[in-house]
């Protein structure tokens, strides 16, 4: 198995995966990904503002627009703003997307200014978002990721622990993620969020041991 940049900092070995994508991004300076993955490091380290001096300004190739768009209102979310700067909301009032796309970003904003879900966002995400067995483990896991951020940010604890034991039964290894998200900092000690990271360290040390980190 090879060491996928992005799996180590999920797994906490965020000195190694960081080393990595850097070396990428010095090869390739327009490797997005790899851009948004140390952005997302730092918010989750708690400095959004470092975050977003990665992230850079909204970004020209219109390919790149949707996840850099994604990754802003995740830290949105994360660290509790309640609008996003006028540059990103004049970016998606200009740019054509799909309908698809306009649903995501529009339930998305609503989330981030109202923090709270209407049925149509509810049934978007279940559409969206789906813990279907046609996905692999990995993507089921990553929607569960998303859905329980929006449904924590909109206070909905139950649906969010009900999607975080989907990301769990999944094989979640983002241990980073559980640790240190502001959206759990409300449930920290209690055992829901406990069994999870108990089940979620254990298997980030069985994969650890696999890679060789």
């Amino acid at each position: 198995m090879g060491r996928d940049p992005g799996m180590l900092v999920e797994m906490g070995r965020t000195d190694l995966g960081l080393a990595t994508l850097r070396r990428a991004l010095a090869h390739d300076p327009n490797m997005a990904q790899a851009t948004h993955t140390i952005a997302r490091v730092h918010a989750l380290l708690g400095d959004p503002e470092r975050a977003s001096e990665v992230l850079g300004p909204v970004p020209r190739d219109a390919n790149d627009i949707v996840p850099y768009l994604l990754m802003k209102g995740r830290i949105a979310l994360w660290t509790g703003a309640r609008s996003l700067p006028a540059a990103l909301t004049q970016a998606m009032a200009q740019t054509s997307f799909s309908a698809f796309t306009r649903e995501r970003l529009a339930g998305l904003l609503h989330v981030i200014h109202e923090r709270s879900l209407t049925p149509q966002i509810i049934a978007d995400m279940e559409r969206q978002l789906p813990i279907d067995p046609r996905f692999s483990p990995r993507q089921n896991a990553f929607h569960a990721q998303i859905r329980t951020e929006v449904q924590l940010a909109a206070g909905e604890i139950d649906r969010a622990l009900a999607d975080l034991r989907h990301a769990d039964s999944n094989g979640l290894l983002d241990l980073l993620w559980l640790d240190r998200c502001p959206l759990f900092d409300g449930l920290r000690g209690s055992p829901e969020l406990a069994a999870v990271r108990e089940t979620t360290a254990a298997r980030v040390e069985r994969t650890a041991r696999v890679l060789v980190v």
